[in-house]
């Protein structure tokens, strides 16, 4: 890995080291994904990404929105 401190490391890396990386330490075969979540006042809005065993992306889901007003704490 990079070296510097952690969160250094951490804000400079691209989406594409961060795949590689994940890549590298997922190696036993299995498929993979990330959750992406945006934030918007009240509004989240997500989504996943599917990865393979090549690293390549299988499957994107539909966007998911949630009004966060409608949610009790």
């Amino acid at each position: 890995m990079m070296g510097g401190k952690p969160e250094e490391v951490l804000e400079n890396f691209t989406e594409s080291q961060t795949a590689e990386l994940m890549r590298q330490k997922i190696s036993a075969g299995y498929e993979w994904r990330w959750e992406y979540t945006f934030v918007n006042g009240m509004l989240t809005s997500s989504f996943t990404v599917t990865f393979g065993r090549d690293g390549r992306v299988n499957d994107i889901s539909d966007v998911h929105v949630t009004n966060l007003q409608n949610h009790r704490a």
